[in-house]
């Protein structure tokens, strides 16, 4: 694990330059297989800062503690499922903008749809591409940032600025 959760903050323990992520975006990893975890920590690690954990329970724990900036989630865990954990973000007032990707085994469209209604942004069953969960994970976060500039009204002002046309140096 490069990453430690200290206080409230994720934490680079002196990892290598090489291995440290191109991003400043956090992402939480909830899986409860510890391959599965692993395999997706290690490959995601030279992208993002990558927190992990094996439960719902500990995951929202995480998430209200120091939210990262997406959640990627199994579905069928010990103690918190991830539709429960699902569930519990978007009825949060504080972390409901955060999303939220679910993997499963589940292959059932029902099952989709349940994962879709609890508010996830995305649903991958497993196997899943690791290729495909990285794209959704960098969409998922290119367009919330698009929403947060949009609402914060820091996109590009150009358009809207009126350029005027002044004669005198008094004018001026």
């Amino acid at each position: 694990d490069d990453m430690q959760l200290i206080g409230t903050q994720f934490v680079d323990n002196g990892v290598d330059a090489s291995k440290r992520s191109k991003t400043k975006y956090r992402v939480l990893i909830v899986e409860d297989d510890d391959e599965i975890r692993k395999y997706i920590v290690e490959e995601l690690s030279a992208d993002f800062h990558v927190k992990d954990c094996a439960n719902g329970a500990d995951a929202l724990d995480i998430v209200l503690r120091n939210a990262p900036d997406i959640v990627v989630s199994d579905v069928m865990m010990p103690i918190m499922d991830g539709k429960t954990l699902c569930q519990k973000i978007k009825q949060n007032i504080t972390v409901n903008h955060l999303p939220v990707i679910l993997l499963t085994s589940l292959t059932a469209e029902n099952d989709k749809i349940e994962g879709l209604d609890v508010g996830a942004d995305a649903y991958l069953t497993k196997p899943f591409n690791i290729e495909v969960l990285r794209h959704t994970i960098q969409n998922l976060l290119r367009s919330r940032a698009t929403l947060k500039n949009t609402f914060q009204g820091n996109q590009t002002q150009g358009a809207n600025v009126k350029k005027l046309e002044v004669s005198s140096p008094d004018d001026r």
